[in-house]
């Protein structure tokens, strides 16, 4: 199941003029066992993202899933929110304020 949050457009644009960013970042990840991380993901991924779109894999019934199948709607979601760009991670990752800054010089242009 796509779980999607697309930031609204006024919080969207200041967090935009803040790192100077003119494209459209939205973070990619998928969660099963680990779920109970996705809040402070979330939490830490908001400064740096203008929304997420998570893989809810908790309801499968085998013991793997199909990573490329996950993949693949993961970026099918991220093409139809209008994301230019995707960063993918995962539940227990946590990055540090300066890859806002670093995000915002790599996506700065708009080609």
């Amino acid at each position: 199941m796509i779980i999607t949050y697309i930031k609204p457009t006024l919080n969207r644009q200041s967090w935009r003029m803040l790192f100077r960013r003119k494209q459209k970042v939205l973070a990619l990840f998928s969660f099963r066992f680990d779920a109970h991380l996705v809040p402070d993901l979330i939490a830490n991924i908001d400064p740096i993202v203008d929304g997420w779109i998570g893989f809810d894999d908790s309801s499968a019934t085998g013991v793997f899933s199909s990573e490329a199948d996950r993949r693949h709607s993961l970026l099918q979601a991220a093409k139809e929110n209008g994301a230019d760009w995707v960063l993918a991670v995962d539940p227990d990752e946590r990055f540090e304020i300066a890859t806002a800054t670093k995000i915002a010089s790599l996506v700065r242009t708009s080609e």
